[in-house]
Parts: structure tokens; C-alpha cells; sequence
């Protein structure tokens, strides 16, 4: 649907023609077309289509007709639609899609714009799709996710919708110093990707907000060694398109044995 139809005539000794489609349309043509149309979301419709042929006599004044009648069944109109749960996200950003398409049994085929795809037929109530995309990169990557749906005619249309990843933000540093004794100074290199802003926690009371901070250790205990958990929080807020927060957080030990004379 819309299913539109091309009447021949067929009929023989008529002169006057009456034609009921069964939809409520009707026609007086000789060869009429009509559209029909299947308003049920899911199910098809059958259409009755009648034809009269008739001839009136004028030299007896008798009416002589026939009837005969048809039908057609037509298909639900076939709407390829889905909606994203979370259209923009931080890599790597799982997806649902609800797939709200109607018209029948169907058959679809998922493209999600990264070399991924996913197959499936359903009728009815159309299960949900789940996809992760990543982004490896600097910048933002859009993908098109598109759905193509065919009924059981192989009548085909698809849909597409955009869903937006920013670039993954991976936290990590390595960490110089020489001995391990305190006082024990440690000097932090920055390995993160795609961070803008930095969050250290040194595990001992102490923070710093530097890209690449250097940082002192104490052991004040009399007779311990002492582990401190260094953790590096990076950061990114999308705020030109989603003023999304996009984070990593990694986390590192170091041990500072006893200070000795």
C-alpha cells in the first residue's frame, strides 16, 4: 500500500458500468484505476470489487445486467522506522536501537555505518537492536546507521538515523624516579589519549591538577614499607555539540620503603 490497479473491461453487451472497489470508492469508467489503501499497521486487507454491467433495451424498456466481483488482498504499508536510545556518547558507546517499523512480516537488514551489520525477520512487535561503536580518533566520527526493511512481496525501503561517538579518552602515565627510599621523588609522564583536563590523586593527601606533575613520597611509618595507589582521572566536555563528559581513569602503585641513616 498504496497499491494502485489498472481495471480491463472484460465485460460483453454491457453500455453502462458500475464499479464498487470495496473501500468505499466506486467509479461509473469504462476502464477505470483506483488506489487502495491498507490503514492496518500489520495485517492485510482484502478489498471486494464489484463490476455491473448493464444494457438498457428501449424498444421492450428491460433493464439487463450482471454482476460479477473480484478481490484483491493488499499488504500493510511498509514503514522502516527505529529510534537510537542515545544518539551521542563517549567511545566506546553502546547503542539501542527500538525498531518501531510496521507492515508485516518483515525481513531487516542493519547497517551500522562501520562495517558492521546485523539480519533478523519479525512481524508485529519488532525486537530491539544493540550495537557498540567505537572511535579511535582525535575528533568526533558520525556514523549512518541505516535500516532496510522488506515484506514478504519484496517491496523494499529503509530509514537511516546518525549517531555521534566522541573519541575515546584512555587515561595512562608512567612513572620516573631514581631509588626508592624516602623522601622518594617521583617524576609523571602524561600517556593519556584525547584528554583535555587531568585529575591526579598521589594516595598520600596529595593532588595536582598539572598535565605532567612531580610529586614527593613519604614513608612516615617507623618500621613499614608504604604502597601509595597513584590515580589519573582524564577528561574531555564536548561542549560545541553534546557538552558531554568523556573520561578514564587508571590507577598505578609505587612503594616507598624506610627512610634509613
Amino acid at each position: 500500500t498504496p497499491f494502485p490497479v489498472e481495471f480491463t473491461n472484460a465485460s460483453l453487451n454491457g453500455v453502462n458500468y458500475s464499479w464498487d472497489f470495496g473501500d468505499g470508492g466506486a467509479s461509473f469508467d469504462f476502464e477505470p484505476d483506483h488506489d487502495f489503501d491498507n490503514t492496518n499497521a500489520d495485517t492485510d486487507t482484502t478489498f471486494t470489487i464489484q463490476l455491473i454491467a448493464s444494457a438498457t433495451h428501449t424498444t421492450s424498456g428491460l433493464y439487463c445486467a450482471d454482476t460479477t466481483t473480484r478481490t484483491i488482498t493488499v499488504l500493510p504499508q511498509l514503514i522502516p522506522q527505529f529510534v537510537p536510545d542515545v544518539p551521542v556518547g563517549c567511545a566506546d558507546h553502546a547503542v539501542t536501537f527500538t525498531n518501531t517499523s510496521s507492515g508485516g512480516l518483515l525481513s531487516f537488514a542493519w547497517d551500522f555505518g562501520d562495517g558492521h551489520s546485523q539480519s533478523g525477520s519479525s512481524s508485529g512487535t519488532h525486537p530491539d537492536v544493540s550495537h557498540t561503536f567505537t572511535n579511535r580518533g582525535s575528533v568526533d566520527s558520525l556514523y549512518t546507521v541505516r535500516l532496510t526493511a522488506t515484506n514478504r512481496e519484496g517491496c523494499v525501503r529503509s530509514v537511516e538515523e546518525t549517531v555521534r561517538v566522541h573519541p575515546r579518552v584512555v587515561a595512562g602515565f608512567t612513572m620516573d624516579f631514581d631509588g626508592s627510599c624516602t623522601p622518594f621523588p617521583v617524576e609523571f609522564t602524561n600517556a593519556s589519549l584525547n584528554g583535555v583536563n587531568y585529575s591526579w590523586d598521589f594516595g598520600d593527601g596529595g593532588e595536582s591538577l598539572d598535565f605532567e606533575p612531580d610529586h614527593d613520597f613519604d614513608n612516615t611509618n617507623a618500621d613499614t614499607d608504604t604502597t601509595f595507589t597513584i590515580q589519573l582521572i582524564a577528561s574531555a566536555t564536548h561542549t560545541a555539540t553534546s557538552g558531554l563528559y568523556c573520561a578514564d581513569t587508571t590507577t598505578r602503585t609505587i612503594t616507598c620503603l624506610l627512610y634509613t641513616s
